[in-house]
C-alpha cells in the first residue's frame, strides 16, 4: 500500500511542470554583479575629478583608491562565514544597500582621510558579494549548471557593469544631462538602493523556504535534472 502511494507521488511529481523561480534568482544575482562593477568603476570618473578639485598628487590619489582594496580583501572570508550562517537573502540585500549608500559619500569626504574612509566603507560593502553569490548558485541550481551560471553572473554581467559605468555616468548623466559627478553618483546610488529592496523582495535563501517553488523545481535543483 505504502509502495503504491510512493509510486503515485513519484508519478505526480514527474508529471508536474517545474516552476521557474530559479531564473528570477539568477537575474537578481546577475544584476547584483552588474551593479557591483557599475558602482566600482565609477572611480574612473571620480578619481580624476577628485585630483583636479583637491589638487592631489598621484601618491595621495592612490592612497584614497587603495583604501577600497583593504576592506574588500579583508572582508571576503568573514563575509563568507556570515553568509553561511544567515543565508544570502538578507545578507546580500544589506551589502547592496551598504555599498550603494556609501558610494556618494566620497563626494562629501572633505579631505584625504575622509575620502579614504568612504572608500573603506564602500570596499567593506562590496567584499561579501561574490562569496555570497557563489552560495546563491550552490543553493538554487543543480551541480551540472553551476559553473555556467557563475560564469554569467560573475564574468558577463560583472564585466558588463564595469564596461557600462563610464558610458552611463560620464556619457549619459554628465554629458547628455549635464549633471556633475556628485549628482551622477547620487543617481547611481539611488538605483542601487532600489535594487537592494527588490533583491530583498524577490530572493529567498533556498528553494526549500520559498513558497513560489513547487516540488518539481525543488527536485530538479536537488537531483540535477533539467
Amino acid at each position: 500500500m505504502k509502495k503504491a502511494a510512493s509510486m503515485s507521488d513519484a508519478s505526480l511529481l514527474s508529471d508536474q511542470r517545474p516552476t521557474r523561480v530559479r531564473w528570477i534568482i539568477f537575474m537578481c544575482a546577475c544584476m547584483t554583479s552588474w551593479f557591483l562593477y557599475l558602482h566600482r568603476y565609477s572611480w574612473l570618473i571620480v578619481g580624476p575629478a577628485l585630483q583636479q578639485e583637491y589638487g592631489f598628487d598621484e601618491t595621495e590619489l592612490s592612497f584614497i583608491y587603495t583604501a577600497f582594496n583593504i576592506t574588500y580583501g579583508i572582508g571576503q572570508i568573514p563575509s563568507g562565514i556570515v553568509c553561511d550562517l544567515m543565508g544570502p537573502h538578507i545578507f546580500v540585500g544589506i551589502l547592496i544597500a551598504v555599498w550603494s549608500l556609501s558610494l556618494p559619500l566620497i563626494g562629501i569626504g572633505g579631505n584625504k582621510l575622509g575620502l579614504a574612509a568612504s572608500r573603506l566603507l564602500f570596499g567593506l560593502g562590496q567584499s561579501g558579494a561574490y562569496p555570497s553569490l557563489t552560495k546563491v548558485t550552490q543553493l538554487w541550481f543543480p551541480k551540472s549548471k553551476r559553473t555556467i551560471v557563475q560564469g554569467w553572473v560573475a564574468t558577463f554581467f560583472g564585466r558588463g557593469g564595469g564596461a557600462m559605468s563610464p558610458i552611463i555616468m560620464a556619457t549619459i548623466l554628465m554629458g547628455y544631462f549635464g549633471l556633475g559627478w556628485r549628482a551622477s553618483l547620487g543617481i547611481l546610488s539611488a538605483c542601487g538602493f532600489i535594487f537592494a529592496v527588490l533583491f530583498l523582495i524577490l530572493v529567498r535563501n533556498s528553494p526549500d523556504v520559498d513558497s513560489r517553488v513547487n516540488d518539481a523545481e525543488r527536485s530538479l535543483i536537488r537531483d540535477g535534472r533539467e
